[in-house]
């Protein structure tokens, strides 16, 4: 992994060839995987990372990918005068915060060097503005929601592509206004293309399973669902629990590197609606309880209400969970159907995606040679 501070130098006497980079926002863990599974189909040393806390993920980022550590964009201790400011045109655009101006620097000093490249924004309107005004192209992740405001709409009419990570039969109706720029790769994950030996998970092996970016499993929801079990099911418990207890019939494994080897001897999986996830379930042809987590415009919720349409999960409300029949609910979820998924992923989406990409910096850049 290549630092801006290691390389910046070099850049200013040999006209780097970076086309692609991406902007990749902090919370969860998802941007960066999803960055990663479009950035291993393009030539790594066209390949820039920008974002927060990047360092930390060091070991998961390729050698010839530059990284560009950016600042956060929240105030800090020093920053005695900041002031919230509401704009019904951004998000979030707060007053004397420091940190903001240094990552525009940053960006825009990237840019300034390295005109002709696209920005592959996921997640932020304000960064994907902020390029666009500094004439670079962007292509901007689509995720479900009700993303109809203002701010996402200017996002989305600046941008010179849009990217949406699922299968167009995962589209809302709310998506129609820029559908003819939409990109509908279906859905991928870092399990895609990775082998599933059929029959070789156990209804009886029930995981739930959640990530980095929030979650609404406790210890008491882990022991109510334990209660309504028979003694032959098996709970695998992967992500972290407080004040967790060791119980009979539960594993746990907390946020482990070996989730793939647990999960494929599953058969029912219990997890929030957060898009990695659910991606990475598709992948494993996972049959879904599926418990929508509060996300900002509903992505959540919208997402397990088309997950279940689609005919691999069942969903169940946070506010439900502990006066639920979980026997009752696993019993109906092994009614589920995992060929539905066929239809949601595409084994070959990351591959697509780049060739887009590739497409696109042809058809922006057409002096250069491609």
């Amino acid at each position: 992994m290549k630092t801006y501070l290691q390389k910046s130098s070099k850049i200013a006497k040999v006209n780097m060839p970076y086309k692609y980079a991406f902007y990749i926002h902090h919370h969860g863990a998802g941007h960066l995987t999803r960055a990663l599974a479009i950035a291993a189909q393009l030539p790594h040393n066209e390949v820039v990372f920008f974002g927060s806390s990047l360092a930390t993920h060091k070991d998961l980022i390729p050698e010839d990918i530059l990284t560009i550590e950016l600042p956060f964009d929240t105030p800090i201790d020093s920053d005695w005068d900041w002031t919230s400011s509401e704009l019904n045109f951004l998000h979030y655009a707060p007053l004397n915060v420091k940190g903001i101006v240094d990552r525009n620097y940053l960006i825009i000093n990237f840019f300034a060097k390295n005109s002709l490249c696209l920005l592959i924004v996921d997640v932020s309107v304000e960064i994907a503005l902020l390029a666009r005004l500094c004439g670079i192209p962007t292509v901007v992740v689509r995720q479900h929601g009700d993303r109809s405001d203002v701010p996402h709409s200017l996002a989305y009419e600046s941008a010179s592509l849009l990217l949406a990570p699922y299968a167009k039969s995962m589209a809302q109706d709310i998506e129609n206004d820029f559908t003819q720029k939409t990109f509908y790769s279906g859905g991928f994950s870092k399990y895609s293309g990775m082998s599933i030996e059929e029959h070789s998970s156990s209804e009886d092996q029930i995981a739930i399973f959640f990530g980095e970016g929030g979650t609404c499993f406790d210890w008491p929801l882990i022991t109510h669902i334990r209660r309504d079990l028979p003694e032959t099911s098996k709970l695998h418990i992967l992500g972290t629990i407080q004040n967790y207890k060791a119980i009979h019939g539960v594993s746990y494994y907390g946020n482990s590197k070996n989730a793939y080897h647990i999960l494929k001897n599953c058969g029912i999986v219990i997890s929030n609606a957060g898009h990695n996830c659910v991606m990475e379930l598709g992948d494993l042809r996972k049959k879904i309880i599926c418990i929508p987590a509060e996300r900002p415009f509903e992505e959540q919720k919208i997402k397990a209400k088309l997950l279940e349409n689609a005919g691999v999960a069942k969903v169940i409300e946070e506010k439900a969970l502990h006066q639920a029949n979980w026997l009752h609910i696993i019993e109906n979820t092994k009614k589920l159907k995992i060929e539905a998924w066929d239809k949601l992923m595409n084994p070959k989406a990351t591959f697509e995606i780049a060739t887009q990409l590739k497409k696109l910096h042809s058809k922006l850049f057409k002096t250069i040679l491609n």
